[in-house]
């Protein structure tokens, strides 16, 4: 049983570091694209109104370039849980999180990720829930915006 929570454990995780390099993947491939665009305007710029475009894009290029730094920065969360992934009693950063609401996966902020037909919600540990979460055991609950999850499983 440890090994099939283990497992199931690494596969959330794998799946995790997966959605994550598509998301990192698809900033880069939008600054690419914008730095195209940019390029061209600076060989072309004929009036007043291109330079007020160039200059939104570079805002724009810098806003998506802080959402990667901050994708990137979720990434390196997951690779270190990667060399320290195991069991665990209480609910910590890592865990695998099974309620009467939802499942969770204490790591990062992620979208749901489905893993053998289960989906897992990612938190991060500044999430307010983790905080009513953390340190708890199966078996006991917490509330969260008026809604009382029952604790099924963690490790």
């Amino acid at each position: 049983m440890n090994n099939d929570k283990l497992k199931l454990k690494k596969d959330v995780l794998a799946a995790a570091i997966e959605k994550q390099e598509t998301l990192i993947n698809n900033f880069d491939l939008r600054l690419k694209e914008m730095s195209k665009g940019e390029k061209f305007i600076n060989e072309t710029q004929f009036d007043a109104q291109q330079a007020s475009f160039n200059n939104e894009l570079n805002e724009q290029m810098e806003g998506i370039a802080g959402q990667m730094a901050f994708a990137q920065a979720e990434m390196n969360i997951l690779h270190q849980l990667q060399s320290s992934l195991g069991l665990q009693d209480e609910i910590r950063v890592g865990s695998l999180v099974a309620t009467n609401h939802r499942n969770f996966f204490i790591a990062v902020s992620s979208e749901d990720l489905e893993v053998n037909n289960t989906p897992y919600f990612g938190i991060s540990a500044k999430a307010p829930i983790y905080a009513a979460m953390a340190g708890k055991k199966t078996g006991d609950s917490f509330k969260m915006n008026d809604m009382t999850y029952q604790i099924i499983d963690t490790f």
